[in-house]
Parts: structure tokens; sequence; C-alpha cells
């Protein structure tokens, strides 16, 4: 699964929609859904939506490898 996915499903969880998350994050419904749709979701746009959710991004490293 990709991050687009996992983005989505959060948000459908919290039953929001690109409508409502969009002018949250300062920017319109259709351009968020464009990149969405041609995988071109932004860091930023994904910290800020996962935030607005409740989510944190975290890096760990894989100490086997």
């Amino acid at each position: 699964m990709n991050i687009k996915q996992e983005i989505l499903n959060i948000m459908q969880e919290h039953n929001m929609t690109i409508e409502q998350i969009a002018p949250i994050i300062s920017t319109q419904p259709k351009r968020l859904q464009k990149r969405f749709d041609e995988d071109k979701i932004r860091f930023s746009d994904a910290q800020n939506i996962l935030d607005i959710l409740g989510y944190d991004i975290v890096f760990e490293k894989d100490y086997l490898k």
C-alpha cells in the first residue's frame, strides 16, 4: 500500500473527505484531488492531513539491515 492509499483510508476512518480537508490545509479541493489522482501528493500535504487527523509520520532506522 502506498502513502496515498494510507491517507485516504485514514481519512475514511475519520469520515473526512478531500473537500473537507482541503480548506483546512489552505488549498482547493480540486487541486488536492488532482494531486491524489496523479500520485503527486506532497510530503507537506501528507504531514498536514495526518496532523489534522491526529497522526504523526515517523521514520525509524531498521537495525536489521
